[in-house]
């Protein structure tokens, strides 16, 4: 059994949720709830720190891209933290990396000027 782990962290301008372990079907009920809190939060931005990832399959992917759509629609901006590997991957393959906005870690998304 593989660990997983999500915590979130509300900062003034940005809400923060950091995952860890793989994240498939069996992490949505724990990852979904999170997600839908940061978008509901009205903050500004919303980052999602998957360094700490190993796995990200379709589900976790549909996850991200339900909750960029609902944000832009919004007027607001999802970040996404992820180091070169198996998550920028899944990003890469299915030709998603244009579509979020992509960094290297969650200080650096977090650093990040308006777009």
């Amino acid at each position: 059994m593989h660990t997983f782990s999500v915590n979130c962290d509300r900062r003034s301008d940005a809400f923060v949720v950091t995952v860890r372990g793989e994240l498939d079907l069996a992490a949505l009920p724990r990852l979904q709830p999170v997600v839908n809190d940061a978008v509901r939060s009205g903050l500004p931005r919303v980052v999602i720190d998957l360094c700490g990832v190993s796995f990200m399959d379709s589900t976790g992917l549909g996850l991200l891209m339900n909750a960029l759509r609902r944000l832009e629609y919004l007027d607001r901006r999802l970040l996404i933290a992820c180091v070169d590997g198996p998550v920028r991957r899944v990003f890469a393959l299915t030709r998603l990396s244009s579509q979020f906005e992509l960094f290297e870690s969650a200080g650096d998304a977090l650093a990040a000027k308006a777009a």
